[in-house]
């Protein structure tokens, strides 16, 4: 468990290194909690355009990890 939890940081701590951070509201600009917001951000199609990236990214992160 404290292994997995280690490596776990460390996958956070290398995304935040690269993207800034690992939130999802500081990574797209917008609040998704906020339904205007989650409105927005689907007409600007960040989750089409913008999210892939950070999906990718953190896979190639696991696969340096693993």
């Amino acid at each position: 468990r404290d292994r997995t939890y280690a490596r776990a940081g460390e996958l956070l701590r290398k995304f935040e290194a690269r993207f800034g951070s690992c939130r999802c509201r500081d990574l797209i600009g917008y609040d998704l909690a906020d339904p205007v917001q989650c409105a927005a951000a689907h007409e600007s199609r960040v989750f089409i355009e913008t999210c892939p990236r950070f999906v990718t990214g953190a896979a190639a992160l696991l696969e340096e990890l693993l």
